[in-house]
């Protein structure tokens, strides 16, 4: 399979706060190839997809401080390169039992630079720096996730299903304006890796004409704390030192033992 998409930038990296045009403006394109394969029998099935993607000009904005005033940064677009694989497989045991597994390796790194456009509370233009990206892994998602299931159904449209997964190779977001001088290139601090335990059940059953199906899940079952975003060398933190480390980072902590159901009802 290949994908090719073009698309116009989003409105504020085309128009300043001025309503000026931004120099330099070009469309954001990714272009992808995807390889894959399918298997299916009675008791096998399995899928596996190699994937390179390459993205163009996709736009960054956020904001910072320096030198103790806040201001916001527009960055028109940088390049990146997703490339991995993803593979799943379910095996049925018995008539009850289906024991599936599944992982997904990913090398996501940005290949390269662009020119920060820094404003002021007043959105008035105040610097412009270059900074270089090259190399570093995109954030915001594990590049490595592997894990397991197992579903029982013990009675006729009732199942029981417990999933276990592991997430590592995450890494903060970058902060553009770190990456000049001697920090080109660098790469931003690593999320530590943590697993998930989610617990699954349903029943389905049909009363006259009408057919019920409830479902319940058990999220984070083992309430683990895991973290689940966070900034690079983060300017709004007391104190800073910029070690491209844990001290360095602001977080965002990702949500505990959670339970949700739902009822579906067709007739």
């Amino acid at each position: 399979n290949y994908g090719y998409l073009e698309k116009e930038p989003r409105f504020n990296n085309i128009f300043d706060y001025d309503n000026r045009l931004f120099a330099d403006i070009r469309n954001e394109k990714v272009a992808a190839i995807e390889l894959g394969h399918s298997f299916s029998s009675n008791k096998i099935s399995s899928n596996l997809n190699l994937y390179h993607t390459e993205w163009y000009n996709k736009p960054q904005s956020g904001s910072t401080v320096v030198d103790g005033e806040p201001l916001k940064y527009n960055i028109n677009g940088i390049n990146a390169l997703h490339r991995g694989v993803e593979f799943d497989a379910s095996f049925k045991i018995s008539k009850k039992t289906t024991f599936e597994v599944l992982t997904s390796l990913g090398d996501w790194r940005w290949t390269s630079g662009d020119t920060i456009r820094s404003y002021d509370d007043n959105n008035q233009l105040i610097g412009l720096d270059y900074f270089d990206a090259t190399g570093i892994h995109v954030g915001d998602a594990a590049q490595l996730q592997f894990g397991s299931s197992v579903r029982y159904s013990p009675i006729k449209n009732g199942y029981f299903k417990i999933k276990v997964m592991h997430f590592s190779n995450h890494y903060a977001d970058f902060n553009p304006f770190d990456l000049q001088g001697d920090n080109i290139g660098r790469d931003s601090w690593k999320i530590p890796s943590y697993n998930m335990f989610d617990i699954h059940a349903g029943y389905k059953f049909k009363y006259e004409n009408v057919i019920i199906d409830f479902k319940i899940n058990i999220l984070n079952a083992a309430n683990t704390t895991y973290i689940s975003d966070a900034l690079n060398n983060d300017t709004y933190i007391s104190g800073n030192q910029f070690n491209f480390d844990a001290a360095s980072a602001s977080v965002f902590f990702g949500m505990g033992r959670r339970l949700t159901s739902s009822l579906k009802i067709s007739f």
